[in-house]
């Protein structure tokens, strides 16, 4: 189905806008482009949609929170160097295996959340922040690049990425990273990680849970470990320390 500059059940939206929430018939439709001119998905827009494909437009700008919450066939995404404003939970729980992250995007919040079947994800120069469980429960994550614009790394970002499997080995931060927040590896999959002399600031609990991590550097930029940075982490057996403590 091809939508022309827009959708909208509200006479009042702009024209440029989608809006179809309470639109049944959307649900059932299984591949969508939306035409050039298009500007805004609103939040909960394909919220349990059955598409397998959507095509965006270069003209589009924003994606609401949980537009496509729980879309369970659908397969990929790419979303456009031209949005700039991703709203939260916007895949969450969906079906894809595949997603790319256009380079308007500065901050991932919750955005790809409970997305289990997610394997590749591409994330362009751009982005700073993959902020509170973005990549959380994201389990089957098999090729992931860090951007070297990335700078945050916050709570719950990558929580139980890898969750069961023992054939991961290293997980490698890039410099230019400065902050990694309360609980960004927990449950994680991956037996090291290497964190880059960037990095300022570790939060707490950051391998907690039944993480796989048995090695983890701590860069000489760290002049305090917070509390209970390495609580519960259960198979750790080696910490390096780059610098003074």
């Amino acid at each position: 189905l091809l939508f022309a500059h827009s959708v909208s059940h509200n006479a009042q939206k702009s024209k440029n806008n989608i809006d179809i929430y309470e639109n049944t018939k959307i649900s059932e439709i299984k591949n969508i482009i939306l035409e050039e001119g298009v500007t805004t998905i609103e939040a909960g827009t394909f919220y349990c949609a059955s598409m397998e494909s959507i095509t965006l437009p270069a003209t589009l700008k924003e994606i609401g929170a949980e537009a496509f919450s729980n879309t369970n066939n659908l397969k990929s995404i790419v979303i456009p160097d031209s949005v700039e404003t991703l709203g939260a939970s916007a895949f969450w729980a969906s079906g894809i295996e595949s997603a790319t992250v256009g380079s308007g995007i500065k901050t991932l919040y919750r955005t790809f959340e409970q997305c289990h079947s997610l394997k590749k994800v591409v994330l362009s120069e751009g982005l700073e922040e993959i902020d509170y469980y973005a990549f959380g429960s994201c389990s089957n994550i098999e090729n992931i690049n860090f951007p070297t614009t990335l700078k945050i790394i916050g709570e719950f970002a990558f929580c139980n990425w890898g969750f069961g499997k023992d054939n991961l080995n290293e997980l490698i931060i890039p410099e230019g990273v400065t902050t990694i927040g309360n609980n960004a590896f927990m449950g994680i999959g991956f037996k090291k990680i290497v964190l880059p002399s960037t990095v300022t600031s570790l939060g707490e609990f950051i391998i907690s849970g039944n993480s796989n991590v048995e090695e983890i550097n701590v860069p000489s930029g760290i002049t305090n470990i917070p509390d209970k940075c390495f609580y519960y982490a259960r198979k750790l057996k080696k910490i390096t320390f780059d610098g003074d403590i």
